[in-house]
Formats: structure tokens, C-alpha cells, sequence
């Protein structure tokens, strides 16, 4: 039987699991949501044009963005979904790409190549429209550098 490690951590990953479509073109699930920014500044960023209300199936049907829980497991186990929401949160990984940064230390000129990318996170409250559709959402960005 193969075993296939499926990348956790930034350290896990390569500039090759992103993907412009956010993983949609993948044929699992292991690399939904991991973006390459649009690179194109008239165009709009990855987390304004993804279809943050697609909805998963089971199986190997990709999304454009990572659910709850589907990288955050502690001993194989998935944290319990989160009450009184009308989804569960999801978010996305941007790849933005590798920097030289020069020491932080006085005197020292060594320099280090740093990863950079950007977390973007979708929660929703508890009411929901007649389509059943979220009323409030929150949308929340970091930039992330390793």
C-alpha cells in the first residue's frame, strides 16, 4: 500500500501546489485554496474572485478555498464545527513569492530569503437570508512571512 504524505505546514509546500485557479484544476482536494496571486495589478485579487459560496461534495470534487478543519487536525482528528454559524469558516493561501531581507541584527549584513503569503479567512454569522445565504460575514487578511 502507498502512502502519500499530504503537505500541513508552509514548509511542506512549493511554489508548484499553487495554483492561478486556487486548485481547481487539481484532482484531489490536498490543494484546494493554495492561490497564486493575479499577477496582472488591472485585474482583481484571487480572494475577491473566488466563489467564496461553492459548496463541497464528497470525494475529490476540488474548491477554491479550504474548509474548516480540512488542514487542522490534532492526532488525525478534525476540531469539533463551530456552533451558532450559518457555514463553517473557510480561507485561502496566497503564494506571493520569495524576498532577500537583510539581517535584523546591528552590524550584521547576512542576508535571508523569506516566503511570503497572503492568509484570507471568510467567517459567517448565525442568520441566513430566504436563500440561505450568510447575512453577516467577516472577512479577515494577514500576510505571513517565513
Amino acid at each position: 500500500m502507498l502512502i502519500v504524505k499530504k503537505p500541513i505546514r508552509s514548509i511542506d509546500y512549493s511554489k508548484n501546489d499553487f495554483t492561478a485557479n486556487c486548485g481547481l484544476t487539481q484532482s484531489t482536494r490536498d490543494f484546494d485554496g493554495l492561490c497564486l496571486p493575479e499577477l496582472d495589478p488591472t485585474e482583481l485579487p484571487q480572494w475577491l474572485v473566488i466563489d467564496w459560496t461553492r459548496a463541497g461534495t464528497p470525494g475529490t470534487n476540488p474548491l477554491p478555498y479550504r474548509e474548516y478543519g480540512q488542514r487542522t487536525k490534532i492526532n488525525d482528528t478534525s476540531p469539533p464545527d463551530l456552533l451558532n454559524v450559518s457555514r463553517q469558516p473557510r480561507y485561502i493561501l496566497e503564494y506571493l513569492g520569495k524576498e532577500m531581507l537583510g539581517s535584523l541584527e546591528i552590524g550584521q549584513a547576512k542576508q535571508v530569503k523569506i516566503t511570503f503569503y497572503r492568509v484570507t479567512t471568510q467567517g459567517y454569522g448565525i442568520a441566513m437570508t430566504d436563500d440561505s445565504q450568510p447575512i453577516a460575514r467577516v472577512m479577515l487578511q494577514s500576510i505571513y512571512g517565513k
